[in-house]
C-alpha cells in the first residue's frame, strides 16, 4: 500500500508534465507556423492532414484548443493533484 501511495502521485506528475509539454509545443508551433499538420495510418499508406489558419480559421482554432490548450490545462491539473497527494 505505501508503494501505491507513492507511485500514483508520481505517475500523475509525470503524465501531467508530458501533457503540459505536448500542449505547449502544439500551441507554440501552431501559432508560429499558422498551420497544424499531423499524419496517421499504417506505414505503407500514411495520410497527412494540414489545417491552415488562413484557409479554415474555425477548424484551426478547434484543433488548437483540443490538441494544445486542453492537454495543457488538464496536464497542469494532474501535476497539481499529484503534488497535493504527495504532501498529504
Amino acid at each position: 500500500m505505501p508503494l501505491v501511495r507513492l507511485l500514483m502521485p508520481l505517475g500523475l506528475i509525470v503524465f501531467g508534465a508530458v501533457a503540459v509539454f505536448m500542449g505547449a509545443m502544439v500551441l507554440l508551433g501552431g501559432m508560429r507556423a499558422g498551420e497544424i499538420g499531423w499524419s496517421s495510418g499504417p506505414v505503407g499508406a500514411v495520410t497527412e492532414t494540414r489545417i491552415r489558419k488562413a484557409d479554415d480559421p474555425d477548424g484551426f482554432w478547434r484543433v488548437m484548443g483540443l490538441g494544445g490548450a486542453l492537454p495543457l490545462v488538464f496536464g497542469f491539473g494532474a501535476v497539481v493533484a499529484g503534488r497535493r497527494m504527495l504532501r498529504s
